[in-house]
């Protein structure tokens, strides 16, 4: 997998110290992808549904909203960021398989870390724990 030639440079963030500018991408598609999470279910019917789902099922059900199709668009959500994230990991990694076990124990400390209903808190300890990596590594 080829990088695009305008991502193939570098970018002096600091001078004397050139950053890639592939990986600034990557960053720029996180936080993009984070904002439109974060306003989907804050702002949107849709996430007032997917967080009610998530909640009480039985409840959901009851008042009408098909829970199967919702719970399978979450699905599609998922499969389609997961997608996203193995496309612009590629250049990067070495995409294989198994290319996602190494972040999976990084995700699920992120989850205790953050707790498991608050999207903002897994939003700040993945920040945390993504420093305390990229610092310690």
């Amino acid at each position: 997998m080829d990088v695009p030639p305008w991502l193939s440079g570098t970018v002096e963030l600091i001078p004397s110290a050139p950053y890639p500018s592939y990986r600034l991408a990557i960053i720029a598609v996180g936080i993009l992808v984070a904002l439109f999470l974060y306003l989907l279910f804050t702002r949107t019917r849709l996430g007032m549904q997917i967080r009610a789902g998530a909640s009480n099922r039985e409840m959901m059900s009851a008042l009408g909203v098909n829970i199967k199709l919702l719970y399978t668009l979450v699905f599609g959500l998922g499969a389609l960021l997961a997608g996203l994230a193995g496309v612009m990991a590629g250049p990067i990694l070495a995409v294989e398989s198994s290319m996602g076990e190494s972040i999976l124990i990084l995700t699920f400390v992120v989850i205790v870390i953050g707790g498991i209903w608050s999207i903002r808190g897994a939003l700040i300890a993945a920040l945390m724990v993504g420093m305390v990596d990229t610092l310690a590594g």
